[in-house]
């Protein structure tokens, strides 16, 4: 038994000094730095566009070109967006209520619009009958210019819970079918309690998935939590993840004191940014921006690539992005980061404001 103990003792000693002498990767040079932002931004634009013309996005397209008589239809377009947008939303919230204007589909009437809604090629209208009476089904054609109604969107299990002044929705699916063929689905889950609310989304295609959560937490009215994560898979493996957590309290005199931090990994690199500030610095027009964010850059296994830093143009009196290397080395952030760029912009639109000026 001293035998065993004795070289469980070596094995975990041998454990612990293999990683303590376990050194974090270097940080890049300029070059490799350059390079591997080069090769990323490059990925990013290519993913961006095989998104958007994915079958998917192209029939939706004609569908609400159609003129489709119901409106505020849960579809990929809102679960699959950018994540600027999902970002954005987030700068309104301060109360449960806007968390669930925002992201609830409070809103979303399913029994007014149920039944079937099938599009009349010959008086280009829609017609609508009451069965099934579970259901909201929708035939068109697609591309608009077909002679049949050969696509079907299909919105079904839709359930609610009579809550914080609901009823609220709690769940629901959506596919959407192309010549008899699913090329999509989505799923929308949701659960509420006096002190927390959750929200999930999936949509699939063929090879792309994406996912998104967002959970709103308070413990009163003075104090709140709010966490959104965004991923997108292709294949199976994550090409895009957005996080985002943000605390909130109201301070005595009103002002909102707030952290929050958030990673944007695309591919194999990863922006990580720190916000700490109370929302009368954070619109004062003499207030530097360093002073309350924190942004840089680093490779998905842990070496840094740069660091961002905005930096005040005296000629237009605007403030600019600049990326600087681990060796000193500095640019303007446009000159290598490309279409990432819109991935720093995320966070300014958080708070509205525009870091070109005021």
């Amino acid at each position: 038994m001293k035998t065993k103990l004795f070289l469980s003792t070596l094995v975990f000693a041998g454990l612990t000094i293999f990683v303590s002498c376990e050194k974090d990767p270097e940080p890049l040079t300029q070059e490799q730095a350059v390079t591997k932002l080069e090769s990323v931004s490059t990925e990013y634009t290519d993913v961006r566009s095989d998104v958007e013309s994915l079958p998917v996005s192209q029939v939706e397209n004609t569908l609400w070109d159609l003129n489709l008589p119901i409106y505020d239809l849960p579809t990929s377009k809102s679960s699959a967006k950018s994540p600027i947008e999902i970002t954005k939303s987030l700068k309104s919230i301060t109360s449960k209520q806007d968390f669930l204007k925002t992201f609830g589909g409070e809103d979303f009437m399913f029994e007014e619009w149920v039944g079937t809604w099938t599009y009349n090629n010959g008086t280009q209208t829609w017609d609508h009958s009451t069965t099934p009476t579970d259901k909201i089904i929708i035939t068109f054609p697609h591309p608009s210019s077909n002679a049949t109604n050969n696509a079907t969107f299909t919105y079904f299990d839709y359930t609610t819970t009579q809550t914080l002044g609901g009823p609220l929705m709690t769940g629901l699916k959506a596919k959407l079918e192309l010549n008899g063929t699913k090329i999509w689905d989505w799923a929308f889950k949701a659960t509420y309690s006096l002190t927390n609310i959750n929200f999930q989304t999936t949509t699939s295609t063929d090879i792309y998935s994406f996912s998104d959560e967002f959970d709103f937490t308070s413990s009163n009215e003075t104090k709140w939590g709010i966490k959104a994560i965004f991923t997108v898979k292709k294949n199976g493996d994550v090409i895009f993840k957005l996080y985002n957590s943000a605390t909130y309290n109201v301070l005595a005199n009103q002002e909102i004191e707030a952290t929050v931090e958030a990673k944007v990994t695309v591919k194999s690199i990863e922006f990580r940014f720190k916000l700490t500030f109370n929302s009368t610095d954070i619109y004062d027009t003499q207030t530097d921006p360093n002073d309350f964010i924190t942004m840089s850059i680093w490779t998905t296994s842990g070496a840094k690539v740069a660091d961002l830093v905005y930096k005040l143009n005296i000629s237009s009196y605007e403030w600019e992005l600049w990326i600087q290397f681990t060796n000193g080395e500095e640019a303007l952030a446009e000159t290598y980061l490309g279409e990432l760029l819109s991935e720093v912009d995320l966070f300014w639109d958080l708070f509205d404001i525009d870091e070109g000026g005021y």
